[in-house]
């Protein structure tokens, strides 16, 4: 009876070490702007939520493997639901070019009298083949006395591979660009 229990045992920890491969999680990274902190207007900014399509919206990395397939990489996925950190990514961008005290966090639960909003449609948020990362939003900025005339941003990002790490780095300097576009917008 012993010796089944043992053999039993083995197995079970030999099955357990044929496992399936580790999962990593990834991140989006603010990049530190290219020129100085923006002067402008003295009112407060709030990035709104980030409106990303089904394809894109998952836990999961994605990938364009051709114009009709994506590759879903199931062993590298989003800390956090990828909508969210688009947001939070995209908002300390914000903080970096306008000063931290002019872009309000994710999650603070007060605004001030003339806050403007921002908000966000993710049209395309992906790499290519070859590792180009593609982003194409439709932004406005909402508020008292704010134009919310629609704006189109398309930015591109070259990854230095196509390793989800690489990719990842390439998504966070499209976004970085997309802050940009909404500062020099104004």
């Amino acid at each position: 009876m012993r010796l089944v229990r043992l053999l039993s045992l083995a197995v079970v920890l030999g099955l357990a070490s044929c496992g399936s491969p580790p999962v990593h999680d990834h991140t989006l990274a603010v990049i530190p702007p290219a020129h100085p902190v923006a002067s402008g207007s003295a009112n407060k900014l709030r990035v709104g939520e980030v409106d990303v399509p089904p394809t894109l919206d998952r836990s999961e990395m994605v990938t364009q493997a051709s114009p009709t397939a994506l590759n879903v990489h199931r062993q590298d996925v989003w800390a956090a639901p990828f909508g969210g950190l688009i947001q939070r990514t995209l908002s300390a961008d914000l903080a970096a070019r306008l000063g931290e005290n002019r872009v309000l966090g994710v999650d603070d639960p007060t605004s001030p009298p003339g806050t403007r909003t921002v908000t966000v449609s993710v049209r395309k948020f992906i790499a290519d083949p070859e590792g180009k990362v593609v982003l194409d939003t439709d932004w406005t900025m909402q508020g008292r006395g704010v134009d919310a005339t629609p704006h189109h941003a398309s930015v591109t990002a070259q990854a230095a591979g196509t390793t989800p790490d690489a990719v990842a780095q390439a998504m966070s300097q499209a976004l970085a660009g997309l802050a940009d576009r909404i500062v020099e917008a104004g």
